[in-house]
């Protein structure tokens, strides 16, 4: 898989996260098996991904256009490492790394890939 599909599947999937309201997101977190119904479509709303595989720790970083976002996460766990971003962000990107489909993006599929 090149790098530039698995940017796309990780912003797919990451997005739809982070555009959810904060109560939303609380009872997500409280049930991390519910499933997300208002999926999103191929307009990511102003957000980017993109995988630096060749920089350690392996990482990620989650951009918007305005710059309120801006901010590193690791691919093994999603542990937050620098940059710019609200509490409510940051808890719903934790939301994503604890979620099923977050698992299997960043375990199954990222990892072997980048590690």
């Amino acid at each position: 898989m090149n790098k530039e599909l698995l940017e796309k599947l990780l912003l797919t999937t990451l997005t739809p996260y982070l555009l959810m309201s904060d109560e939303v997101a609380d009872i997500h977190l409280k049930n991390v098996n519910l499933s997300i119904n208002d999926r999103v479509g191929d307009s990511m709303d102003g957000l980017q991904v993109i995988i630096f595989d060749n920089l350690l720790p392996r990482h990620f970083h989650v951009k918007n256009k305005d710059g309120s976002l801006n901010a590193k996460f690791t691919i093994d766990g999603c542990k937050y490492l620098s940059g710019e971003i609200s509490d409510a962000d940051l808890k719903k990107i934790e939301l994503f790394a604890k979620s099923n489909k977050g698992e299997i993006i960043l375990h199954t599929i990222l990892s072997p890939y980048i590690g």
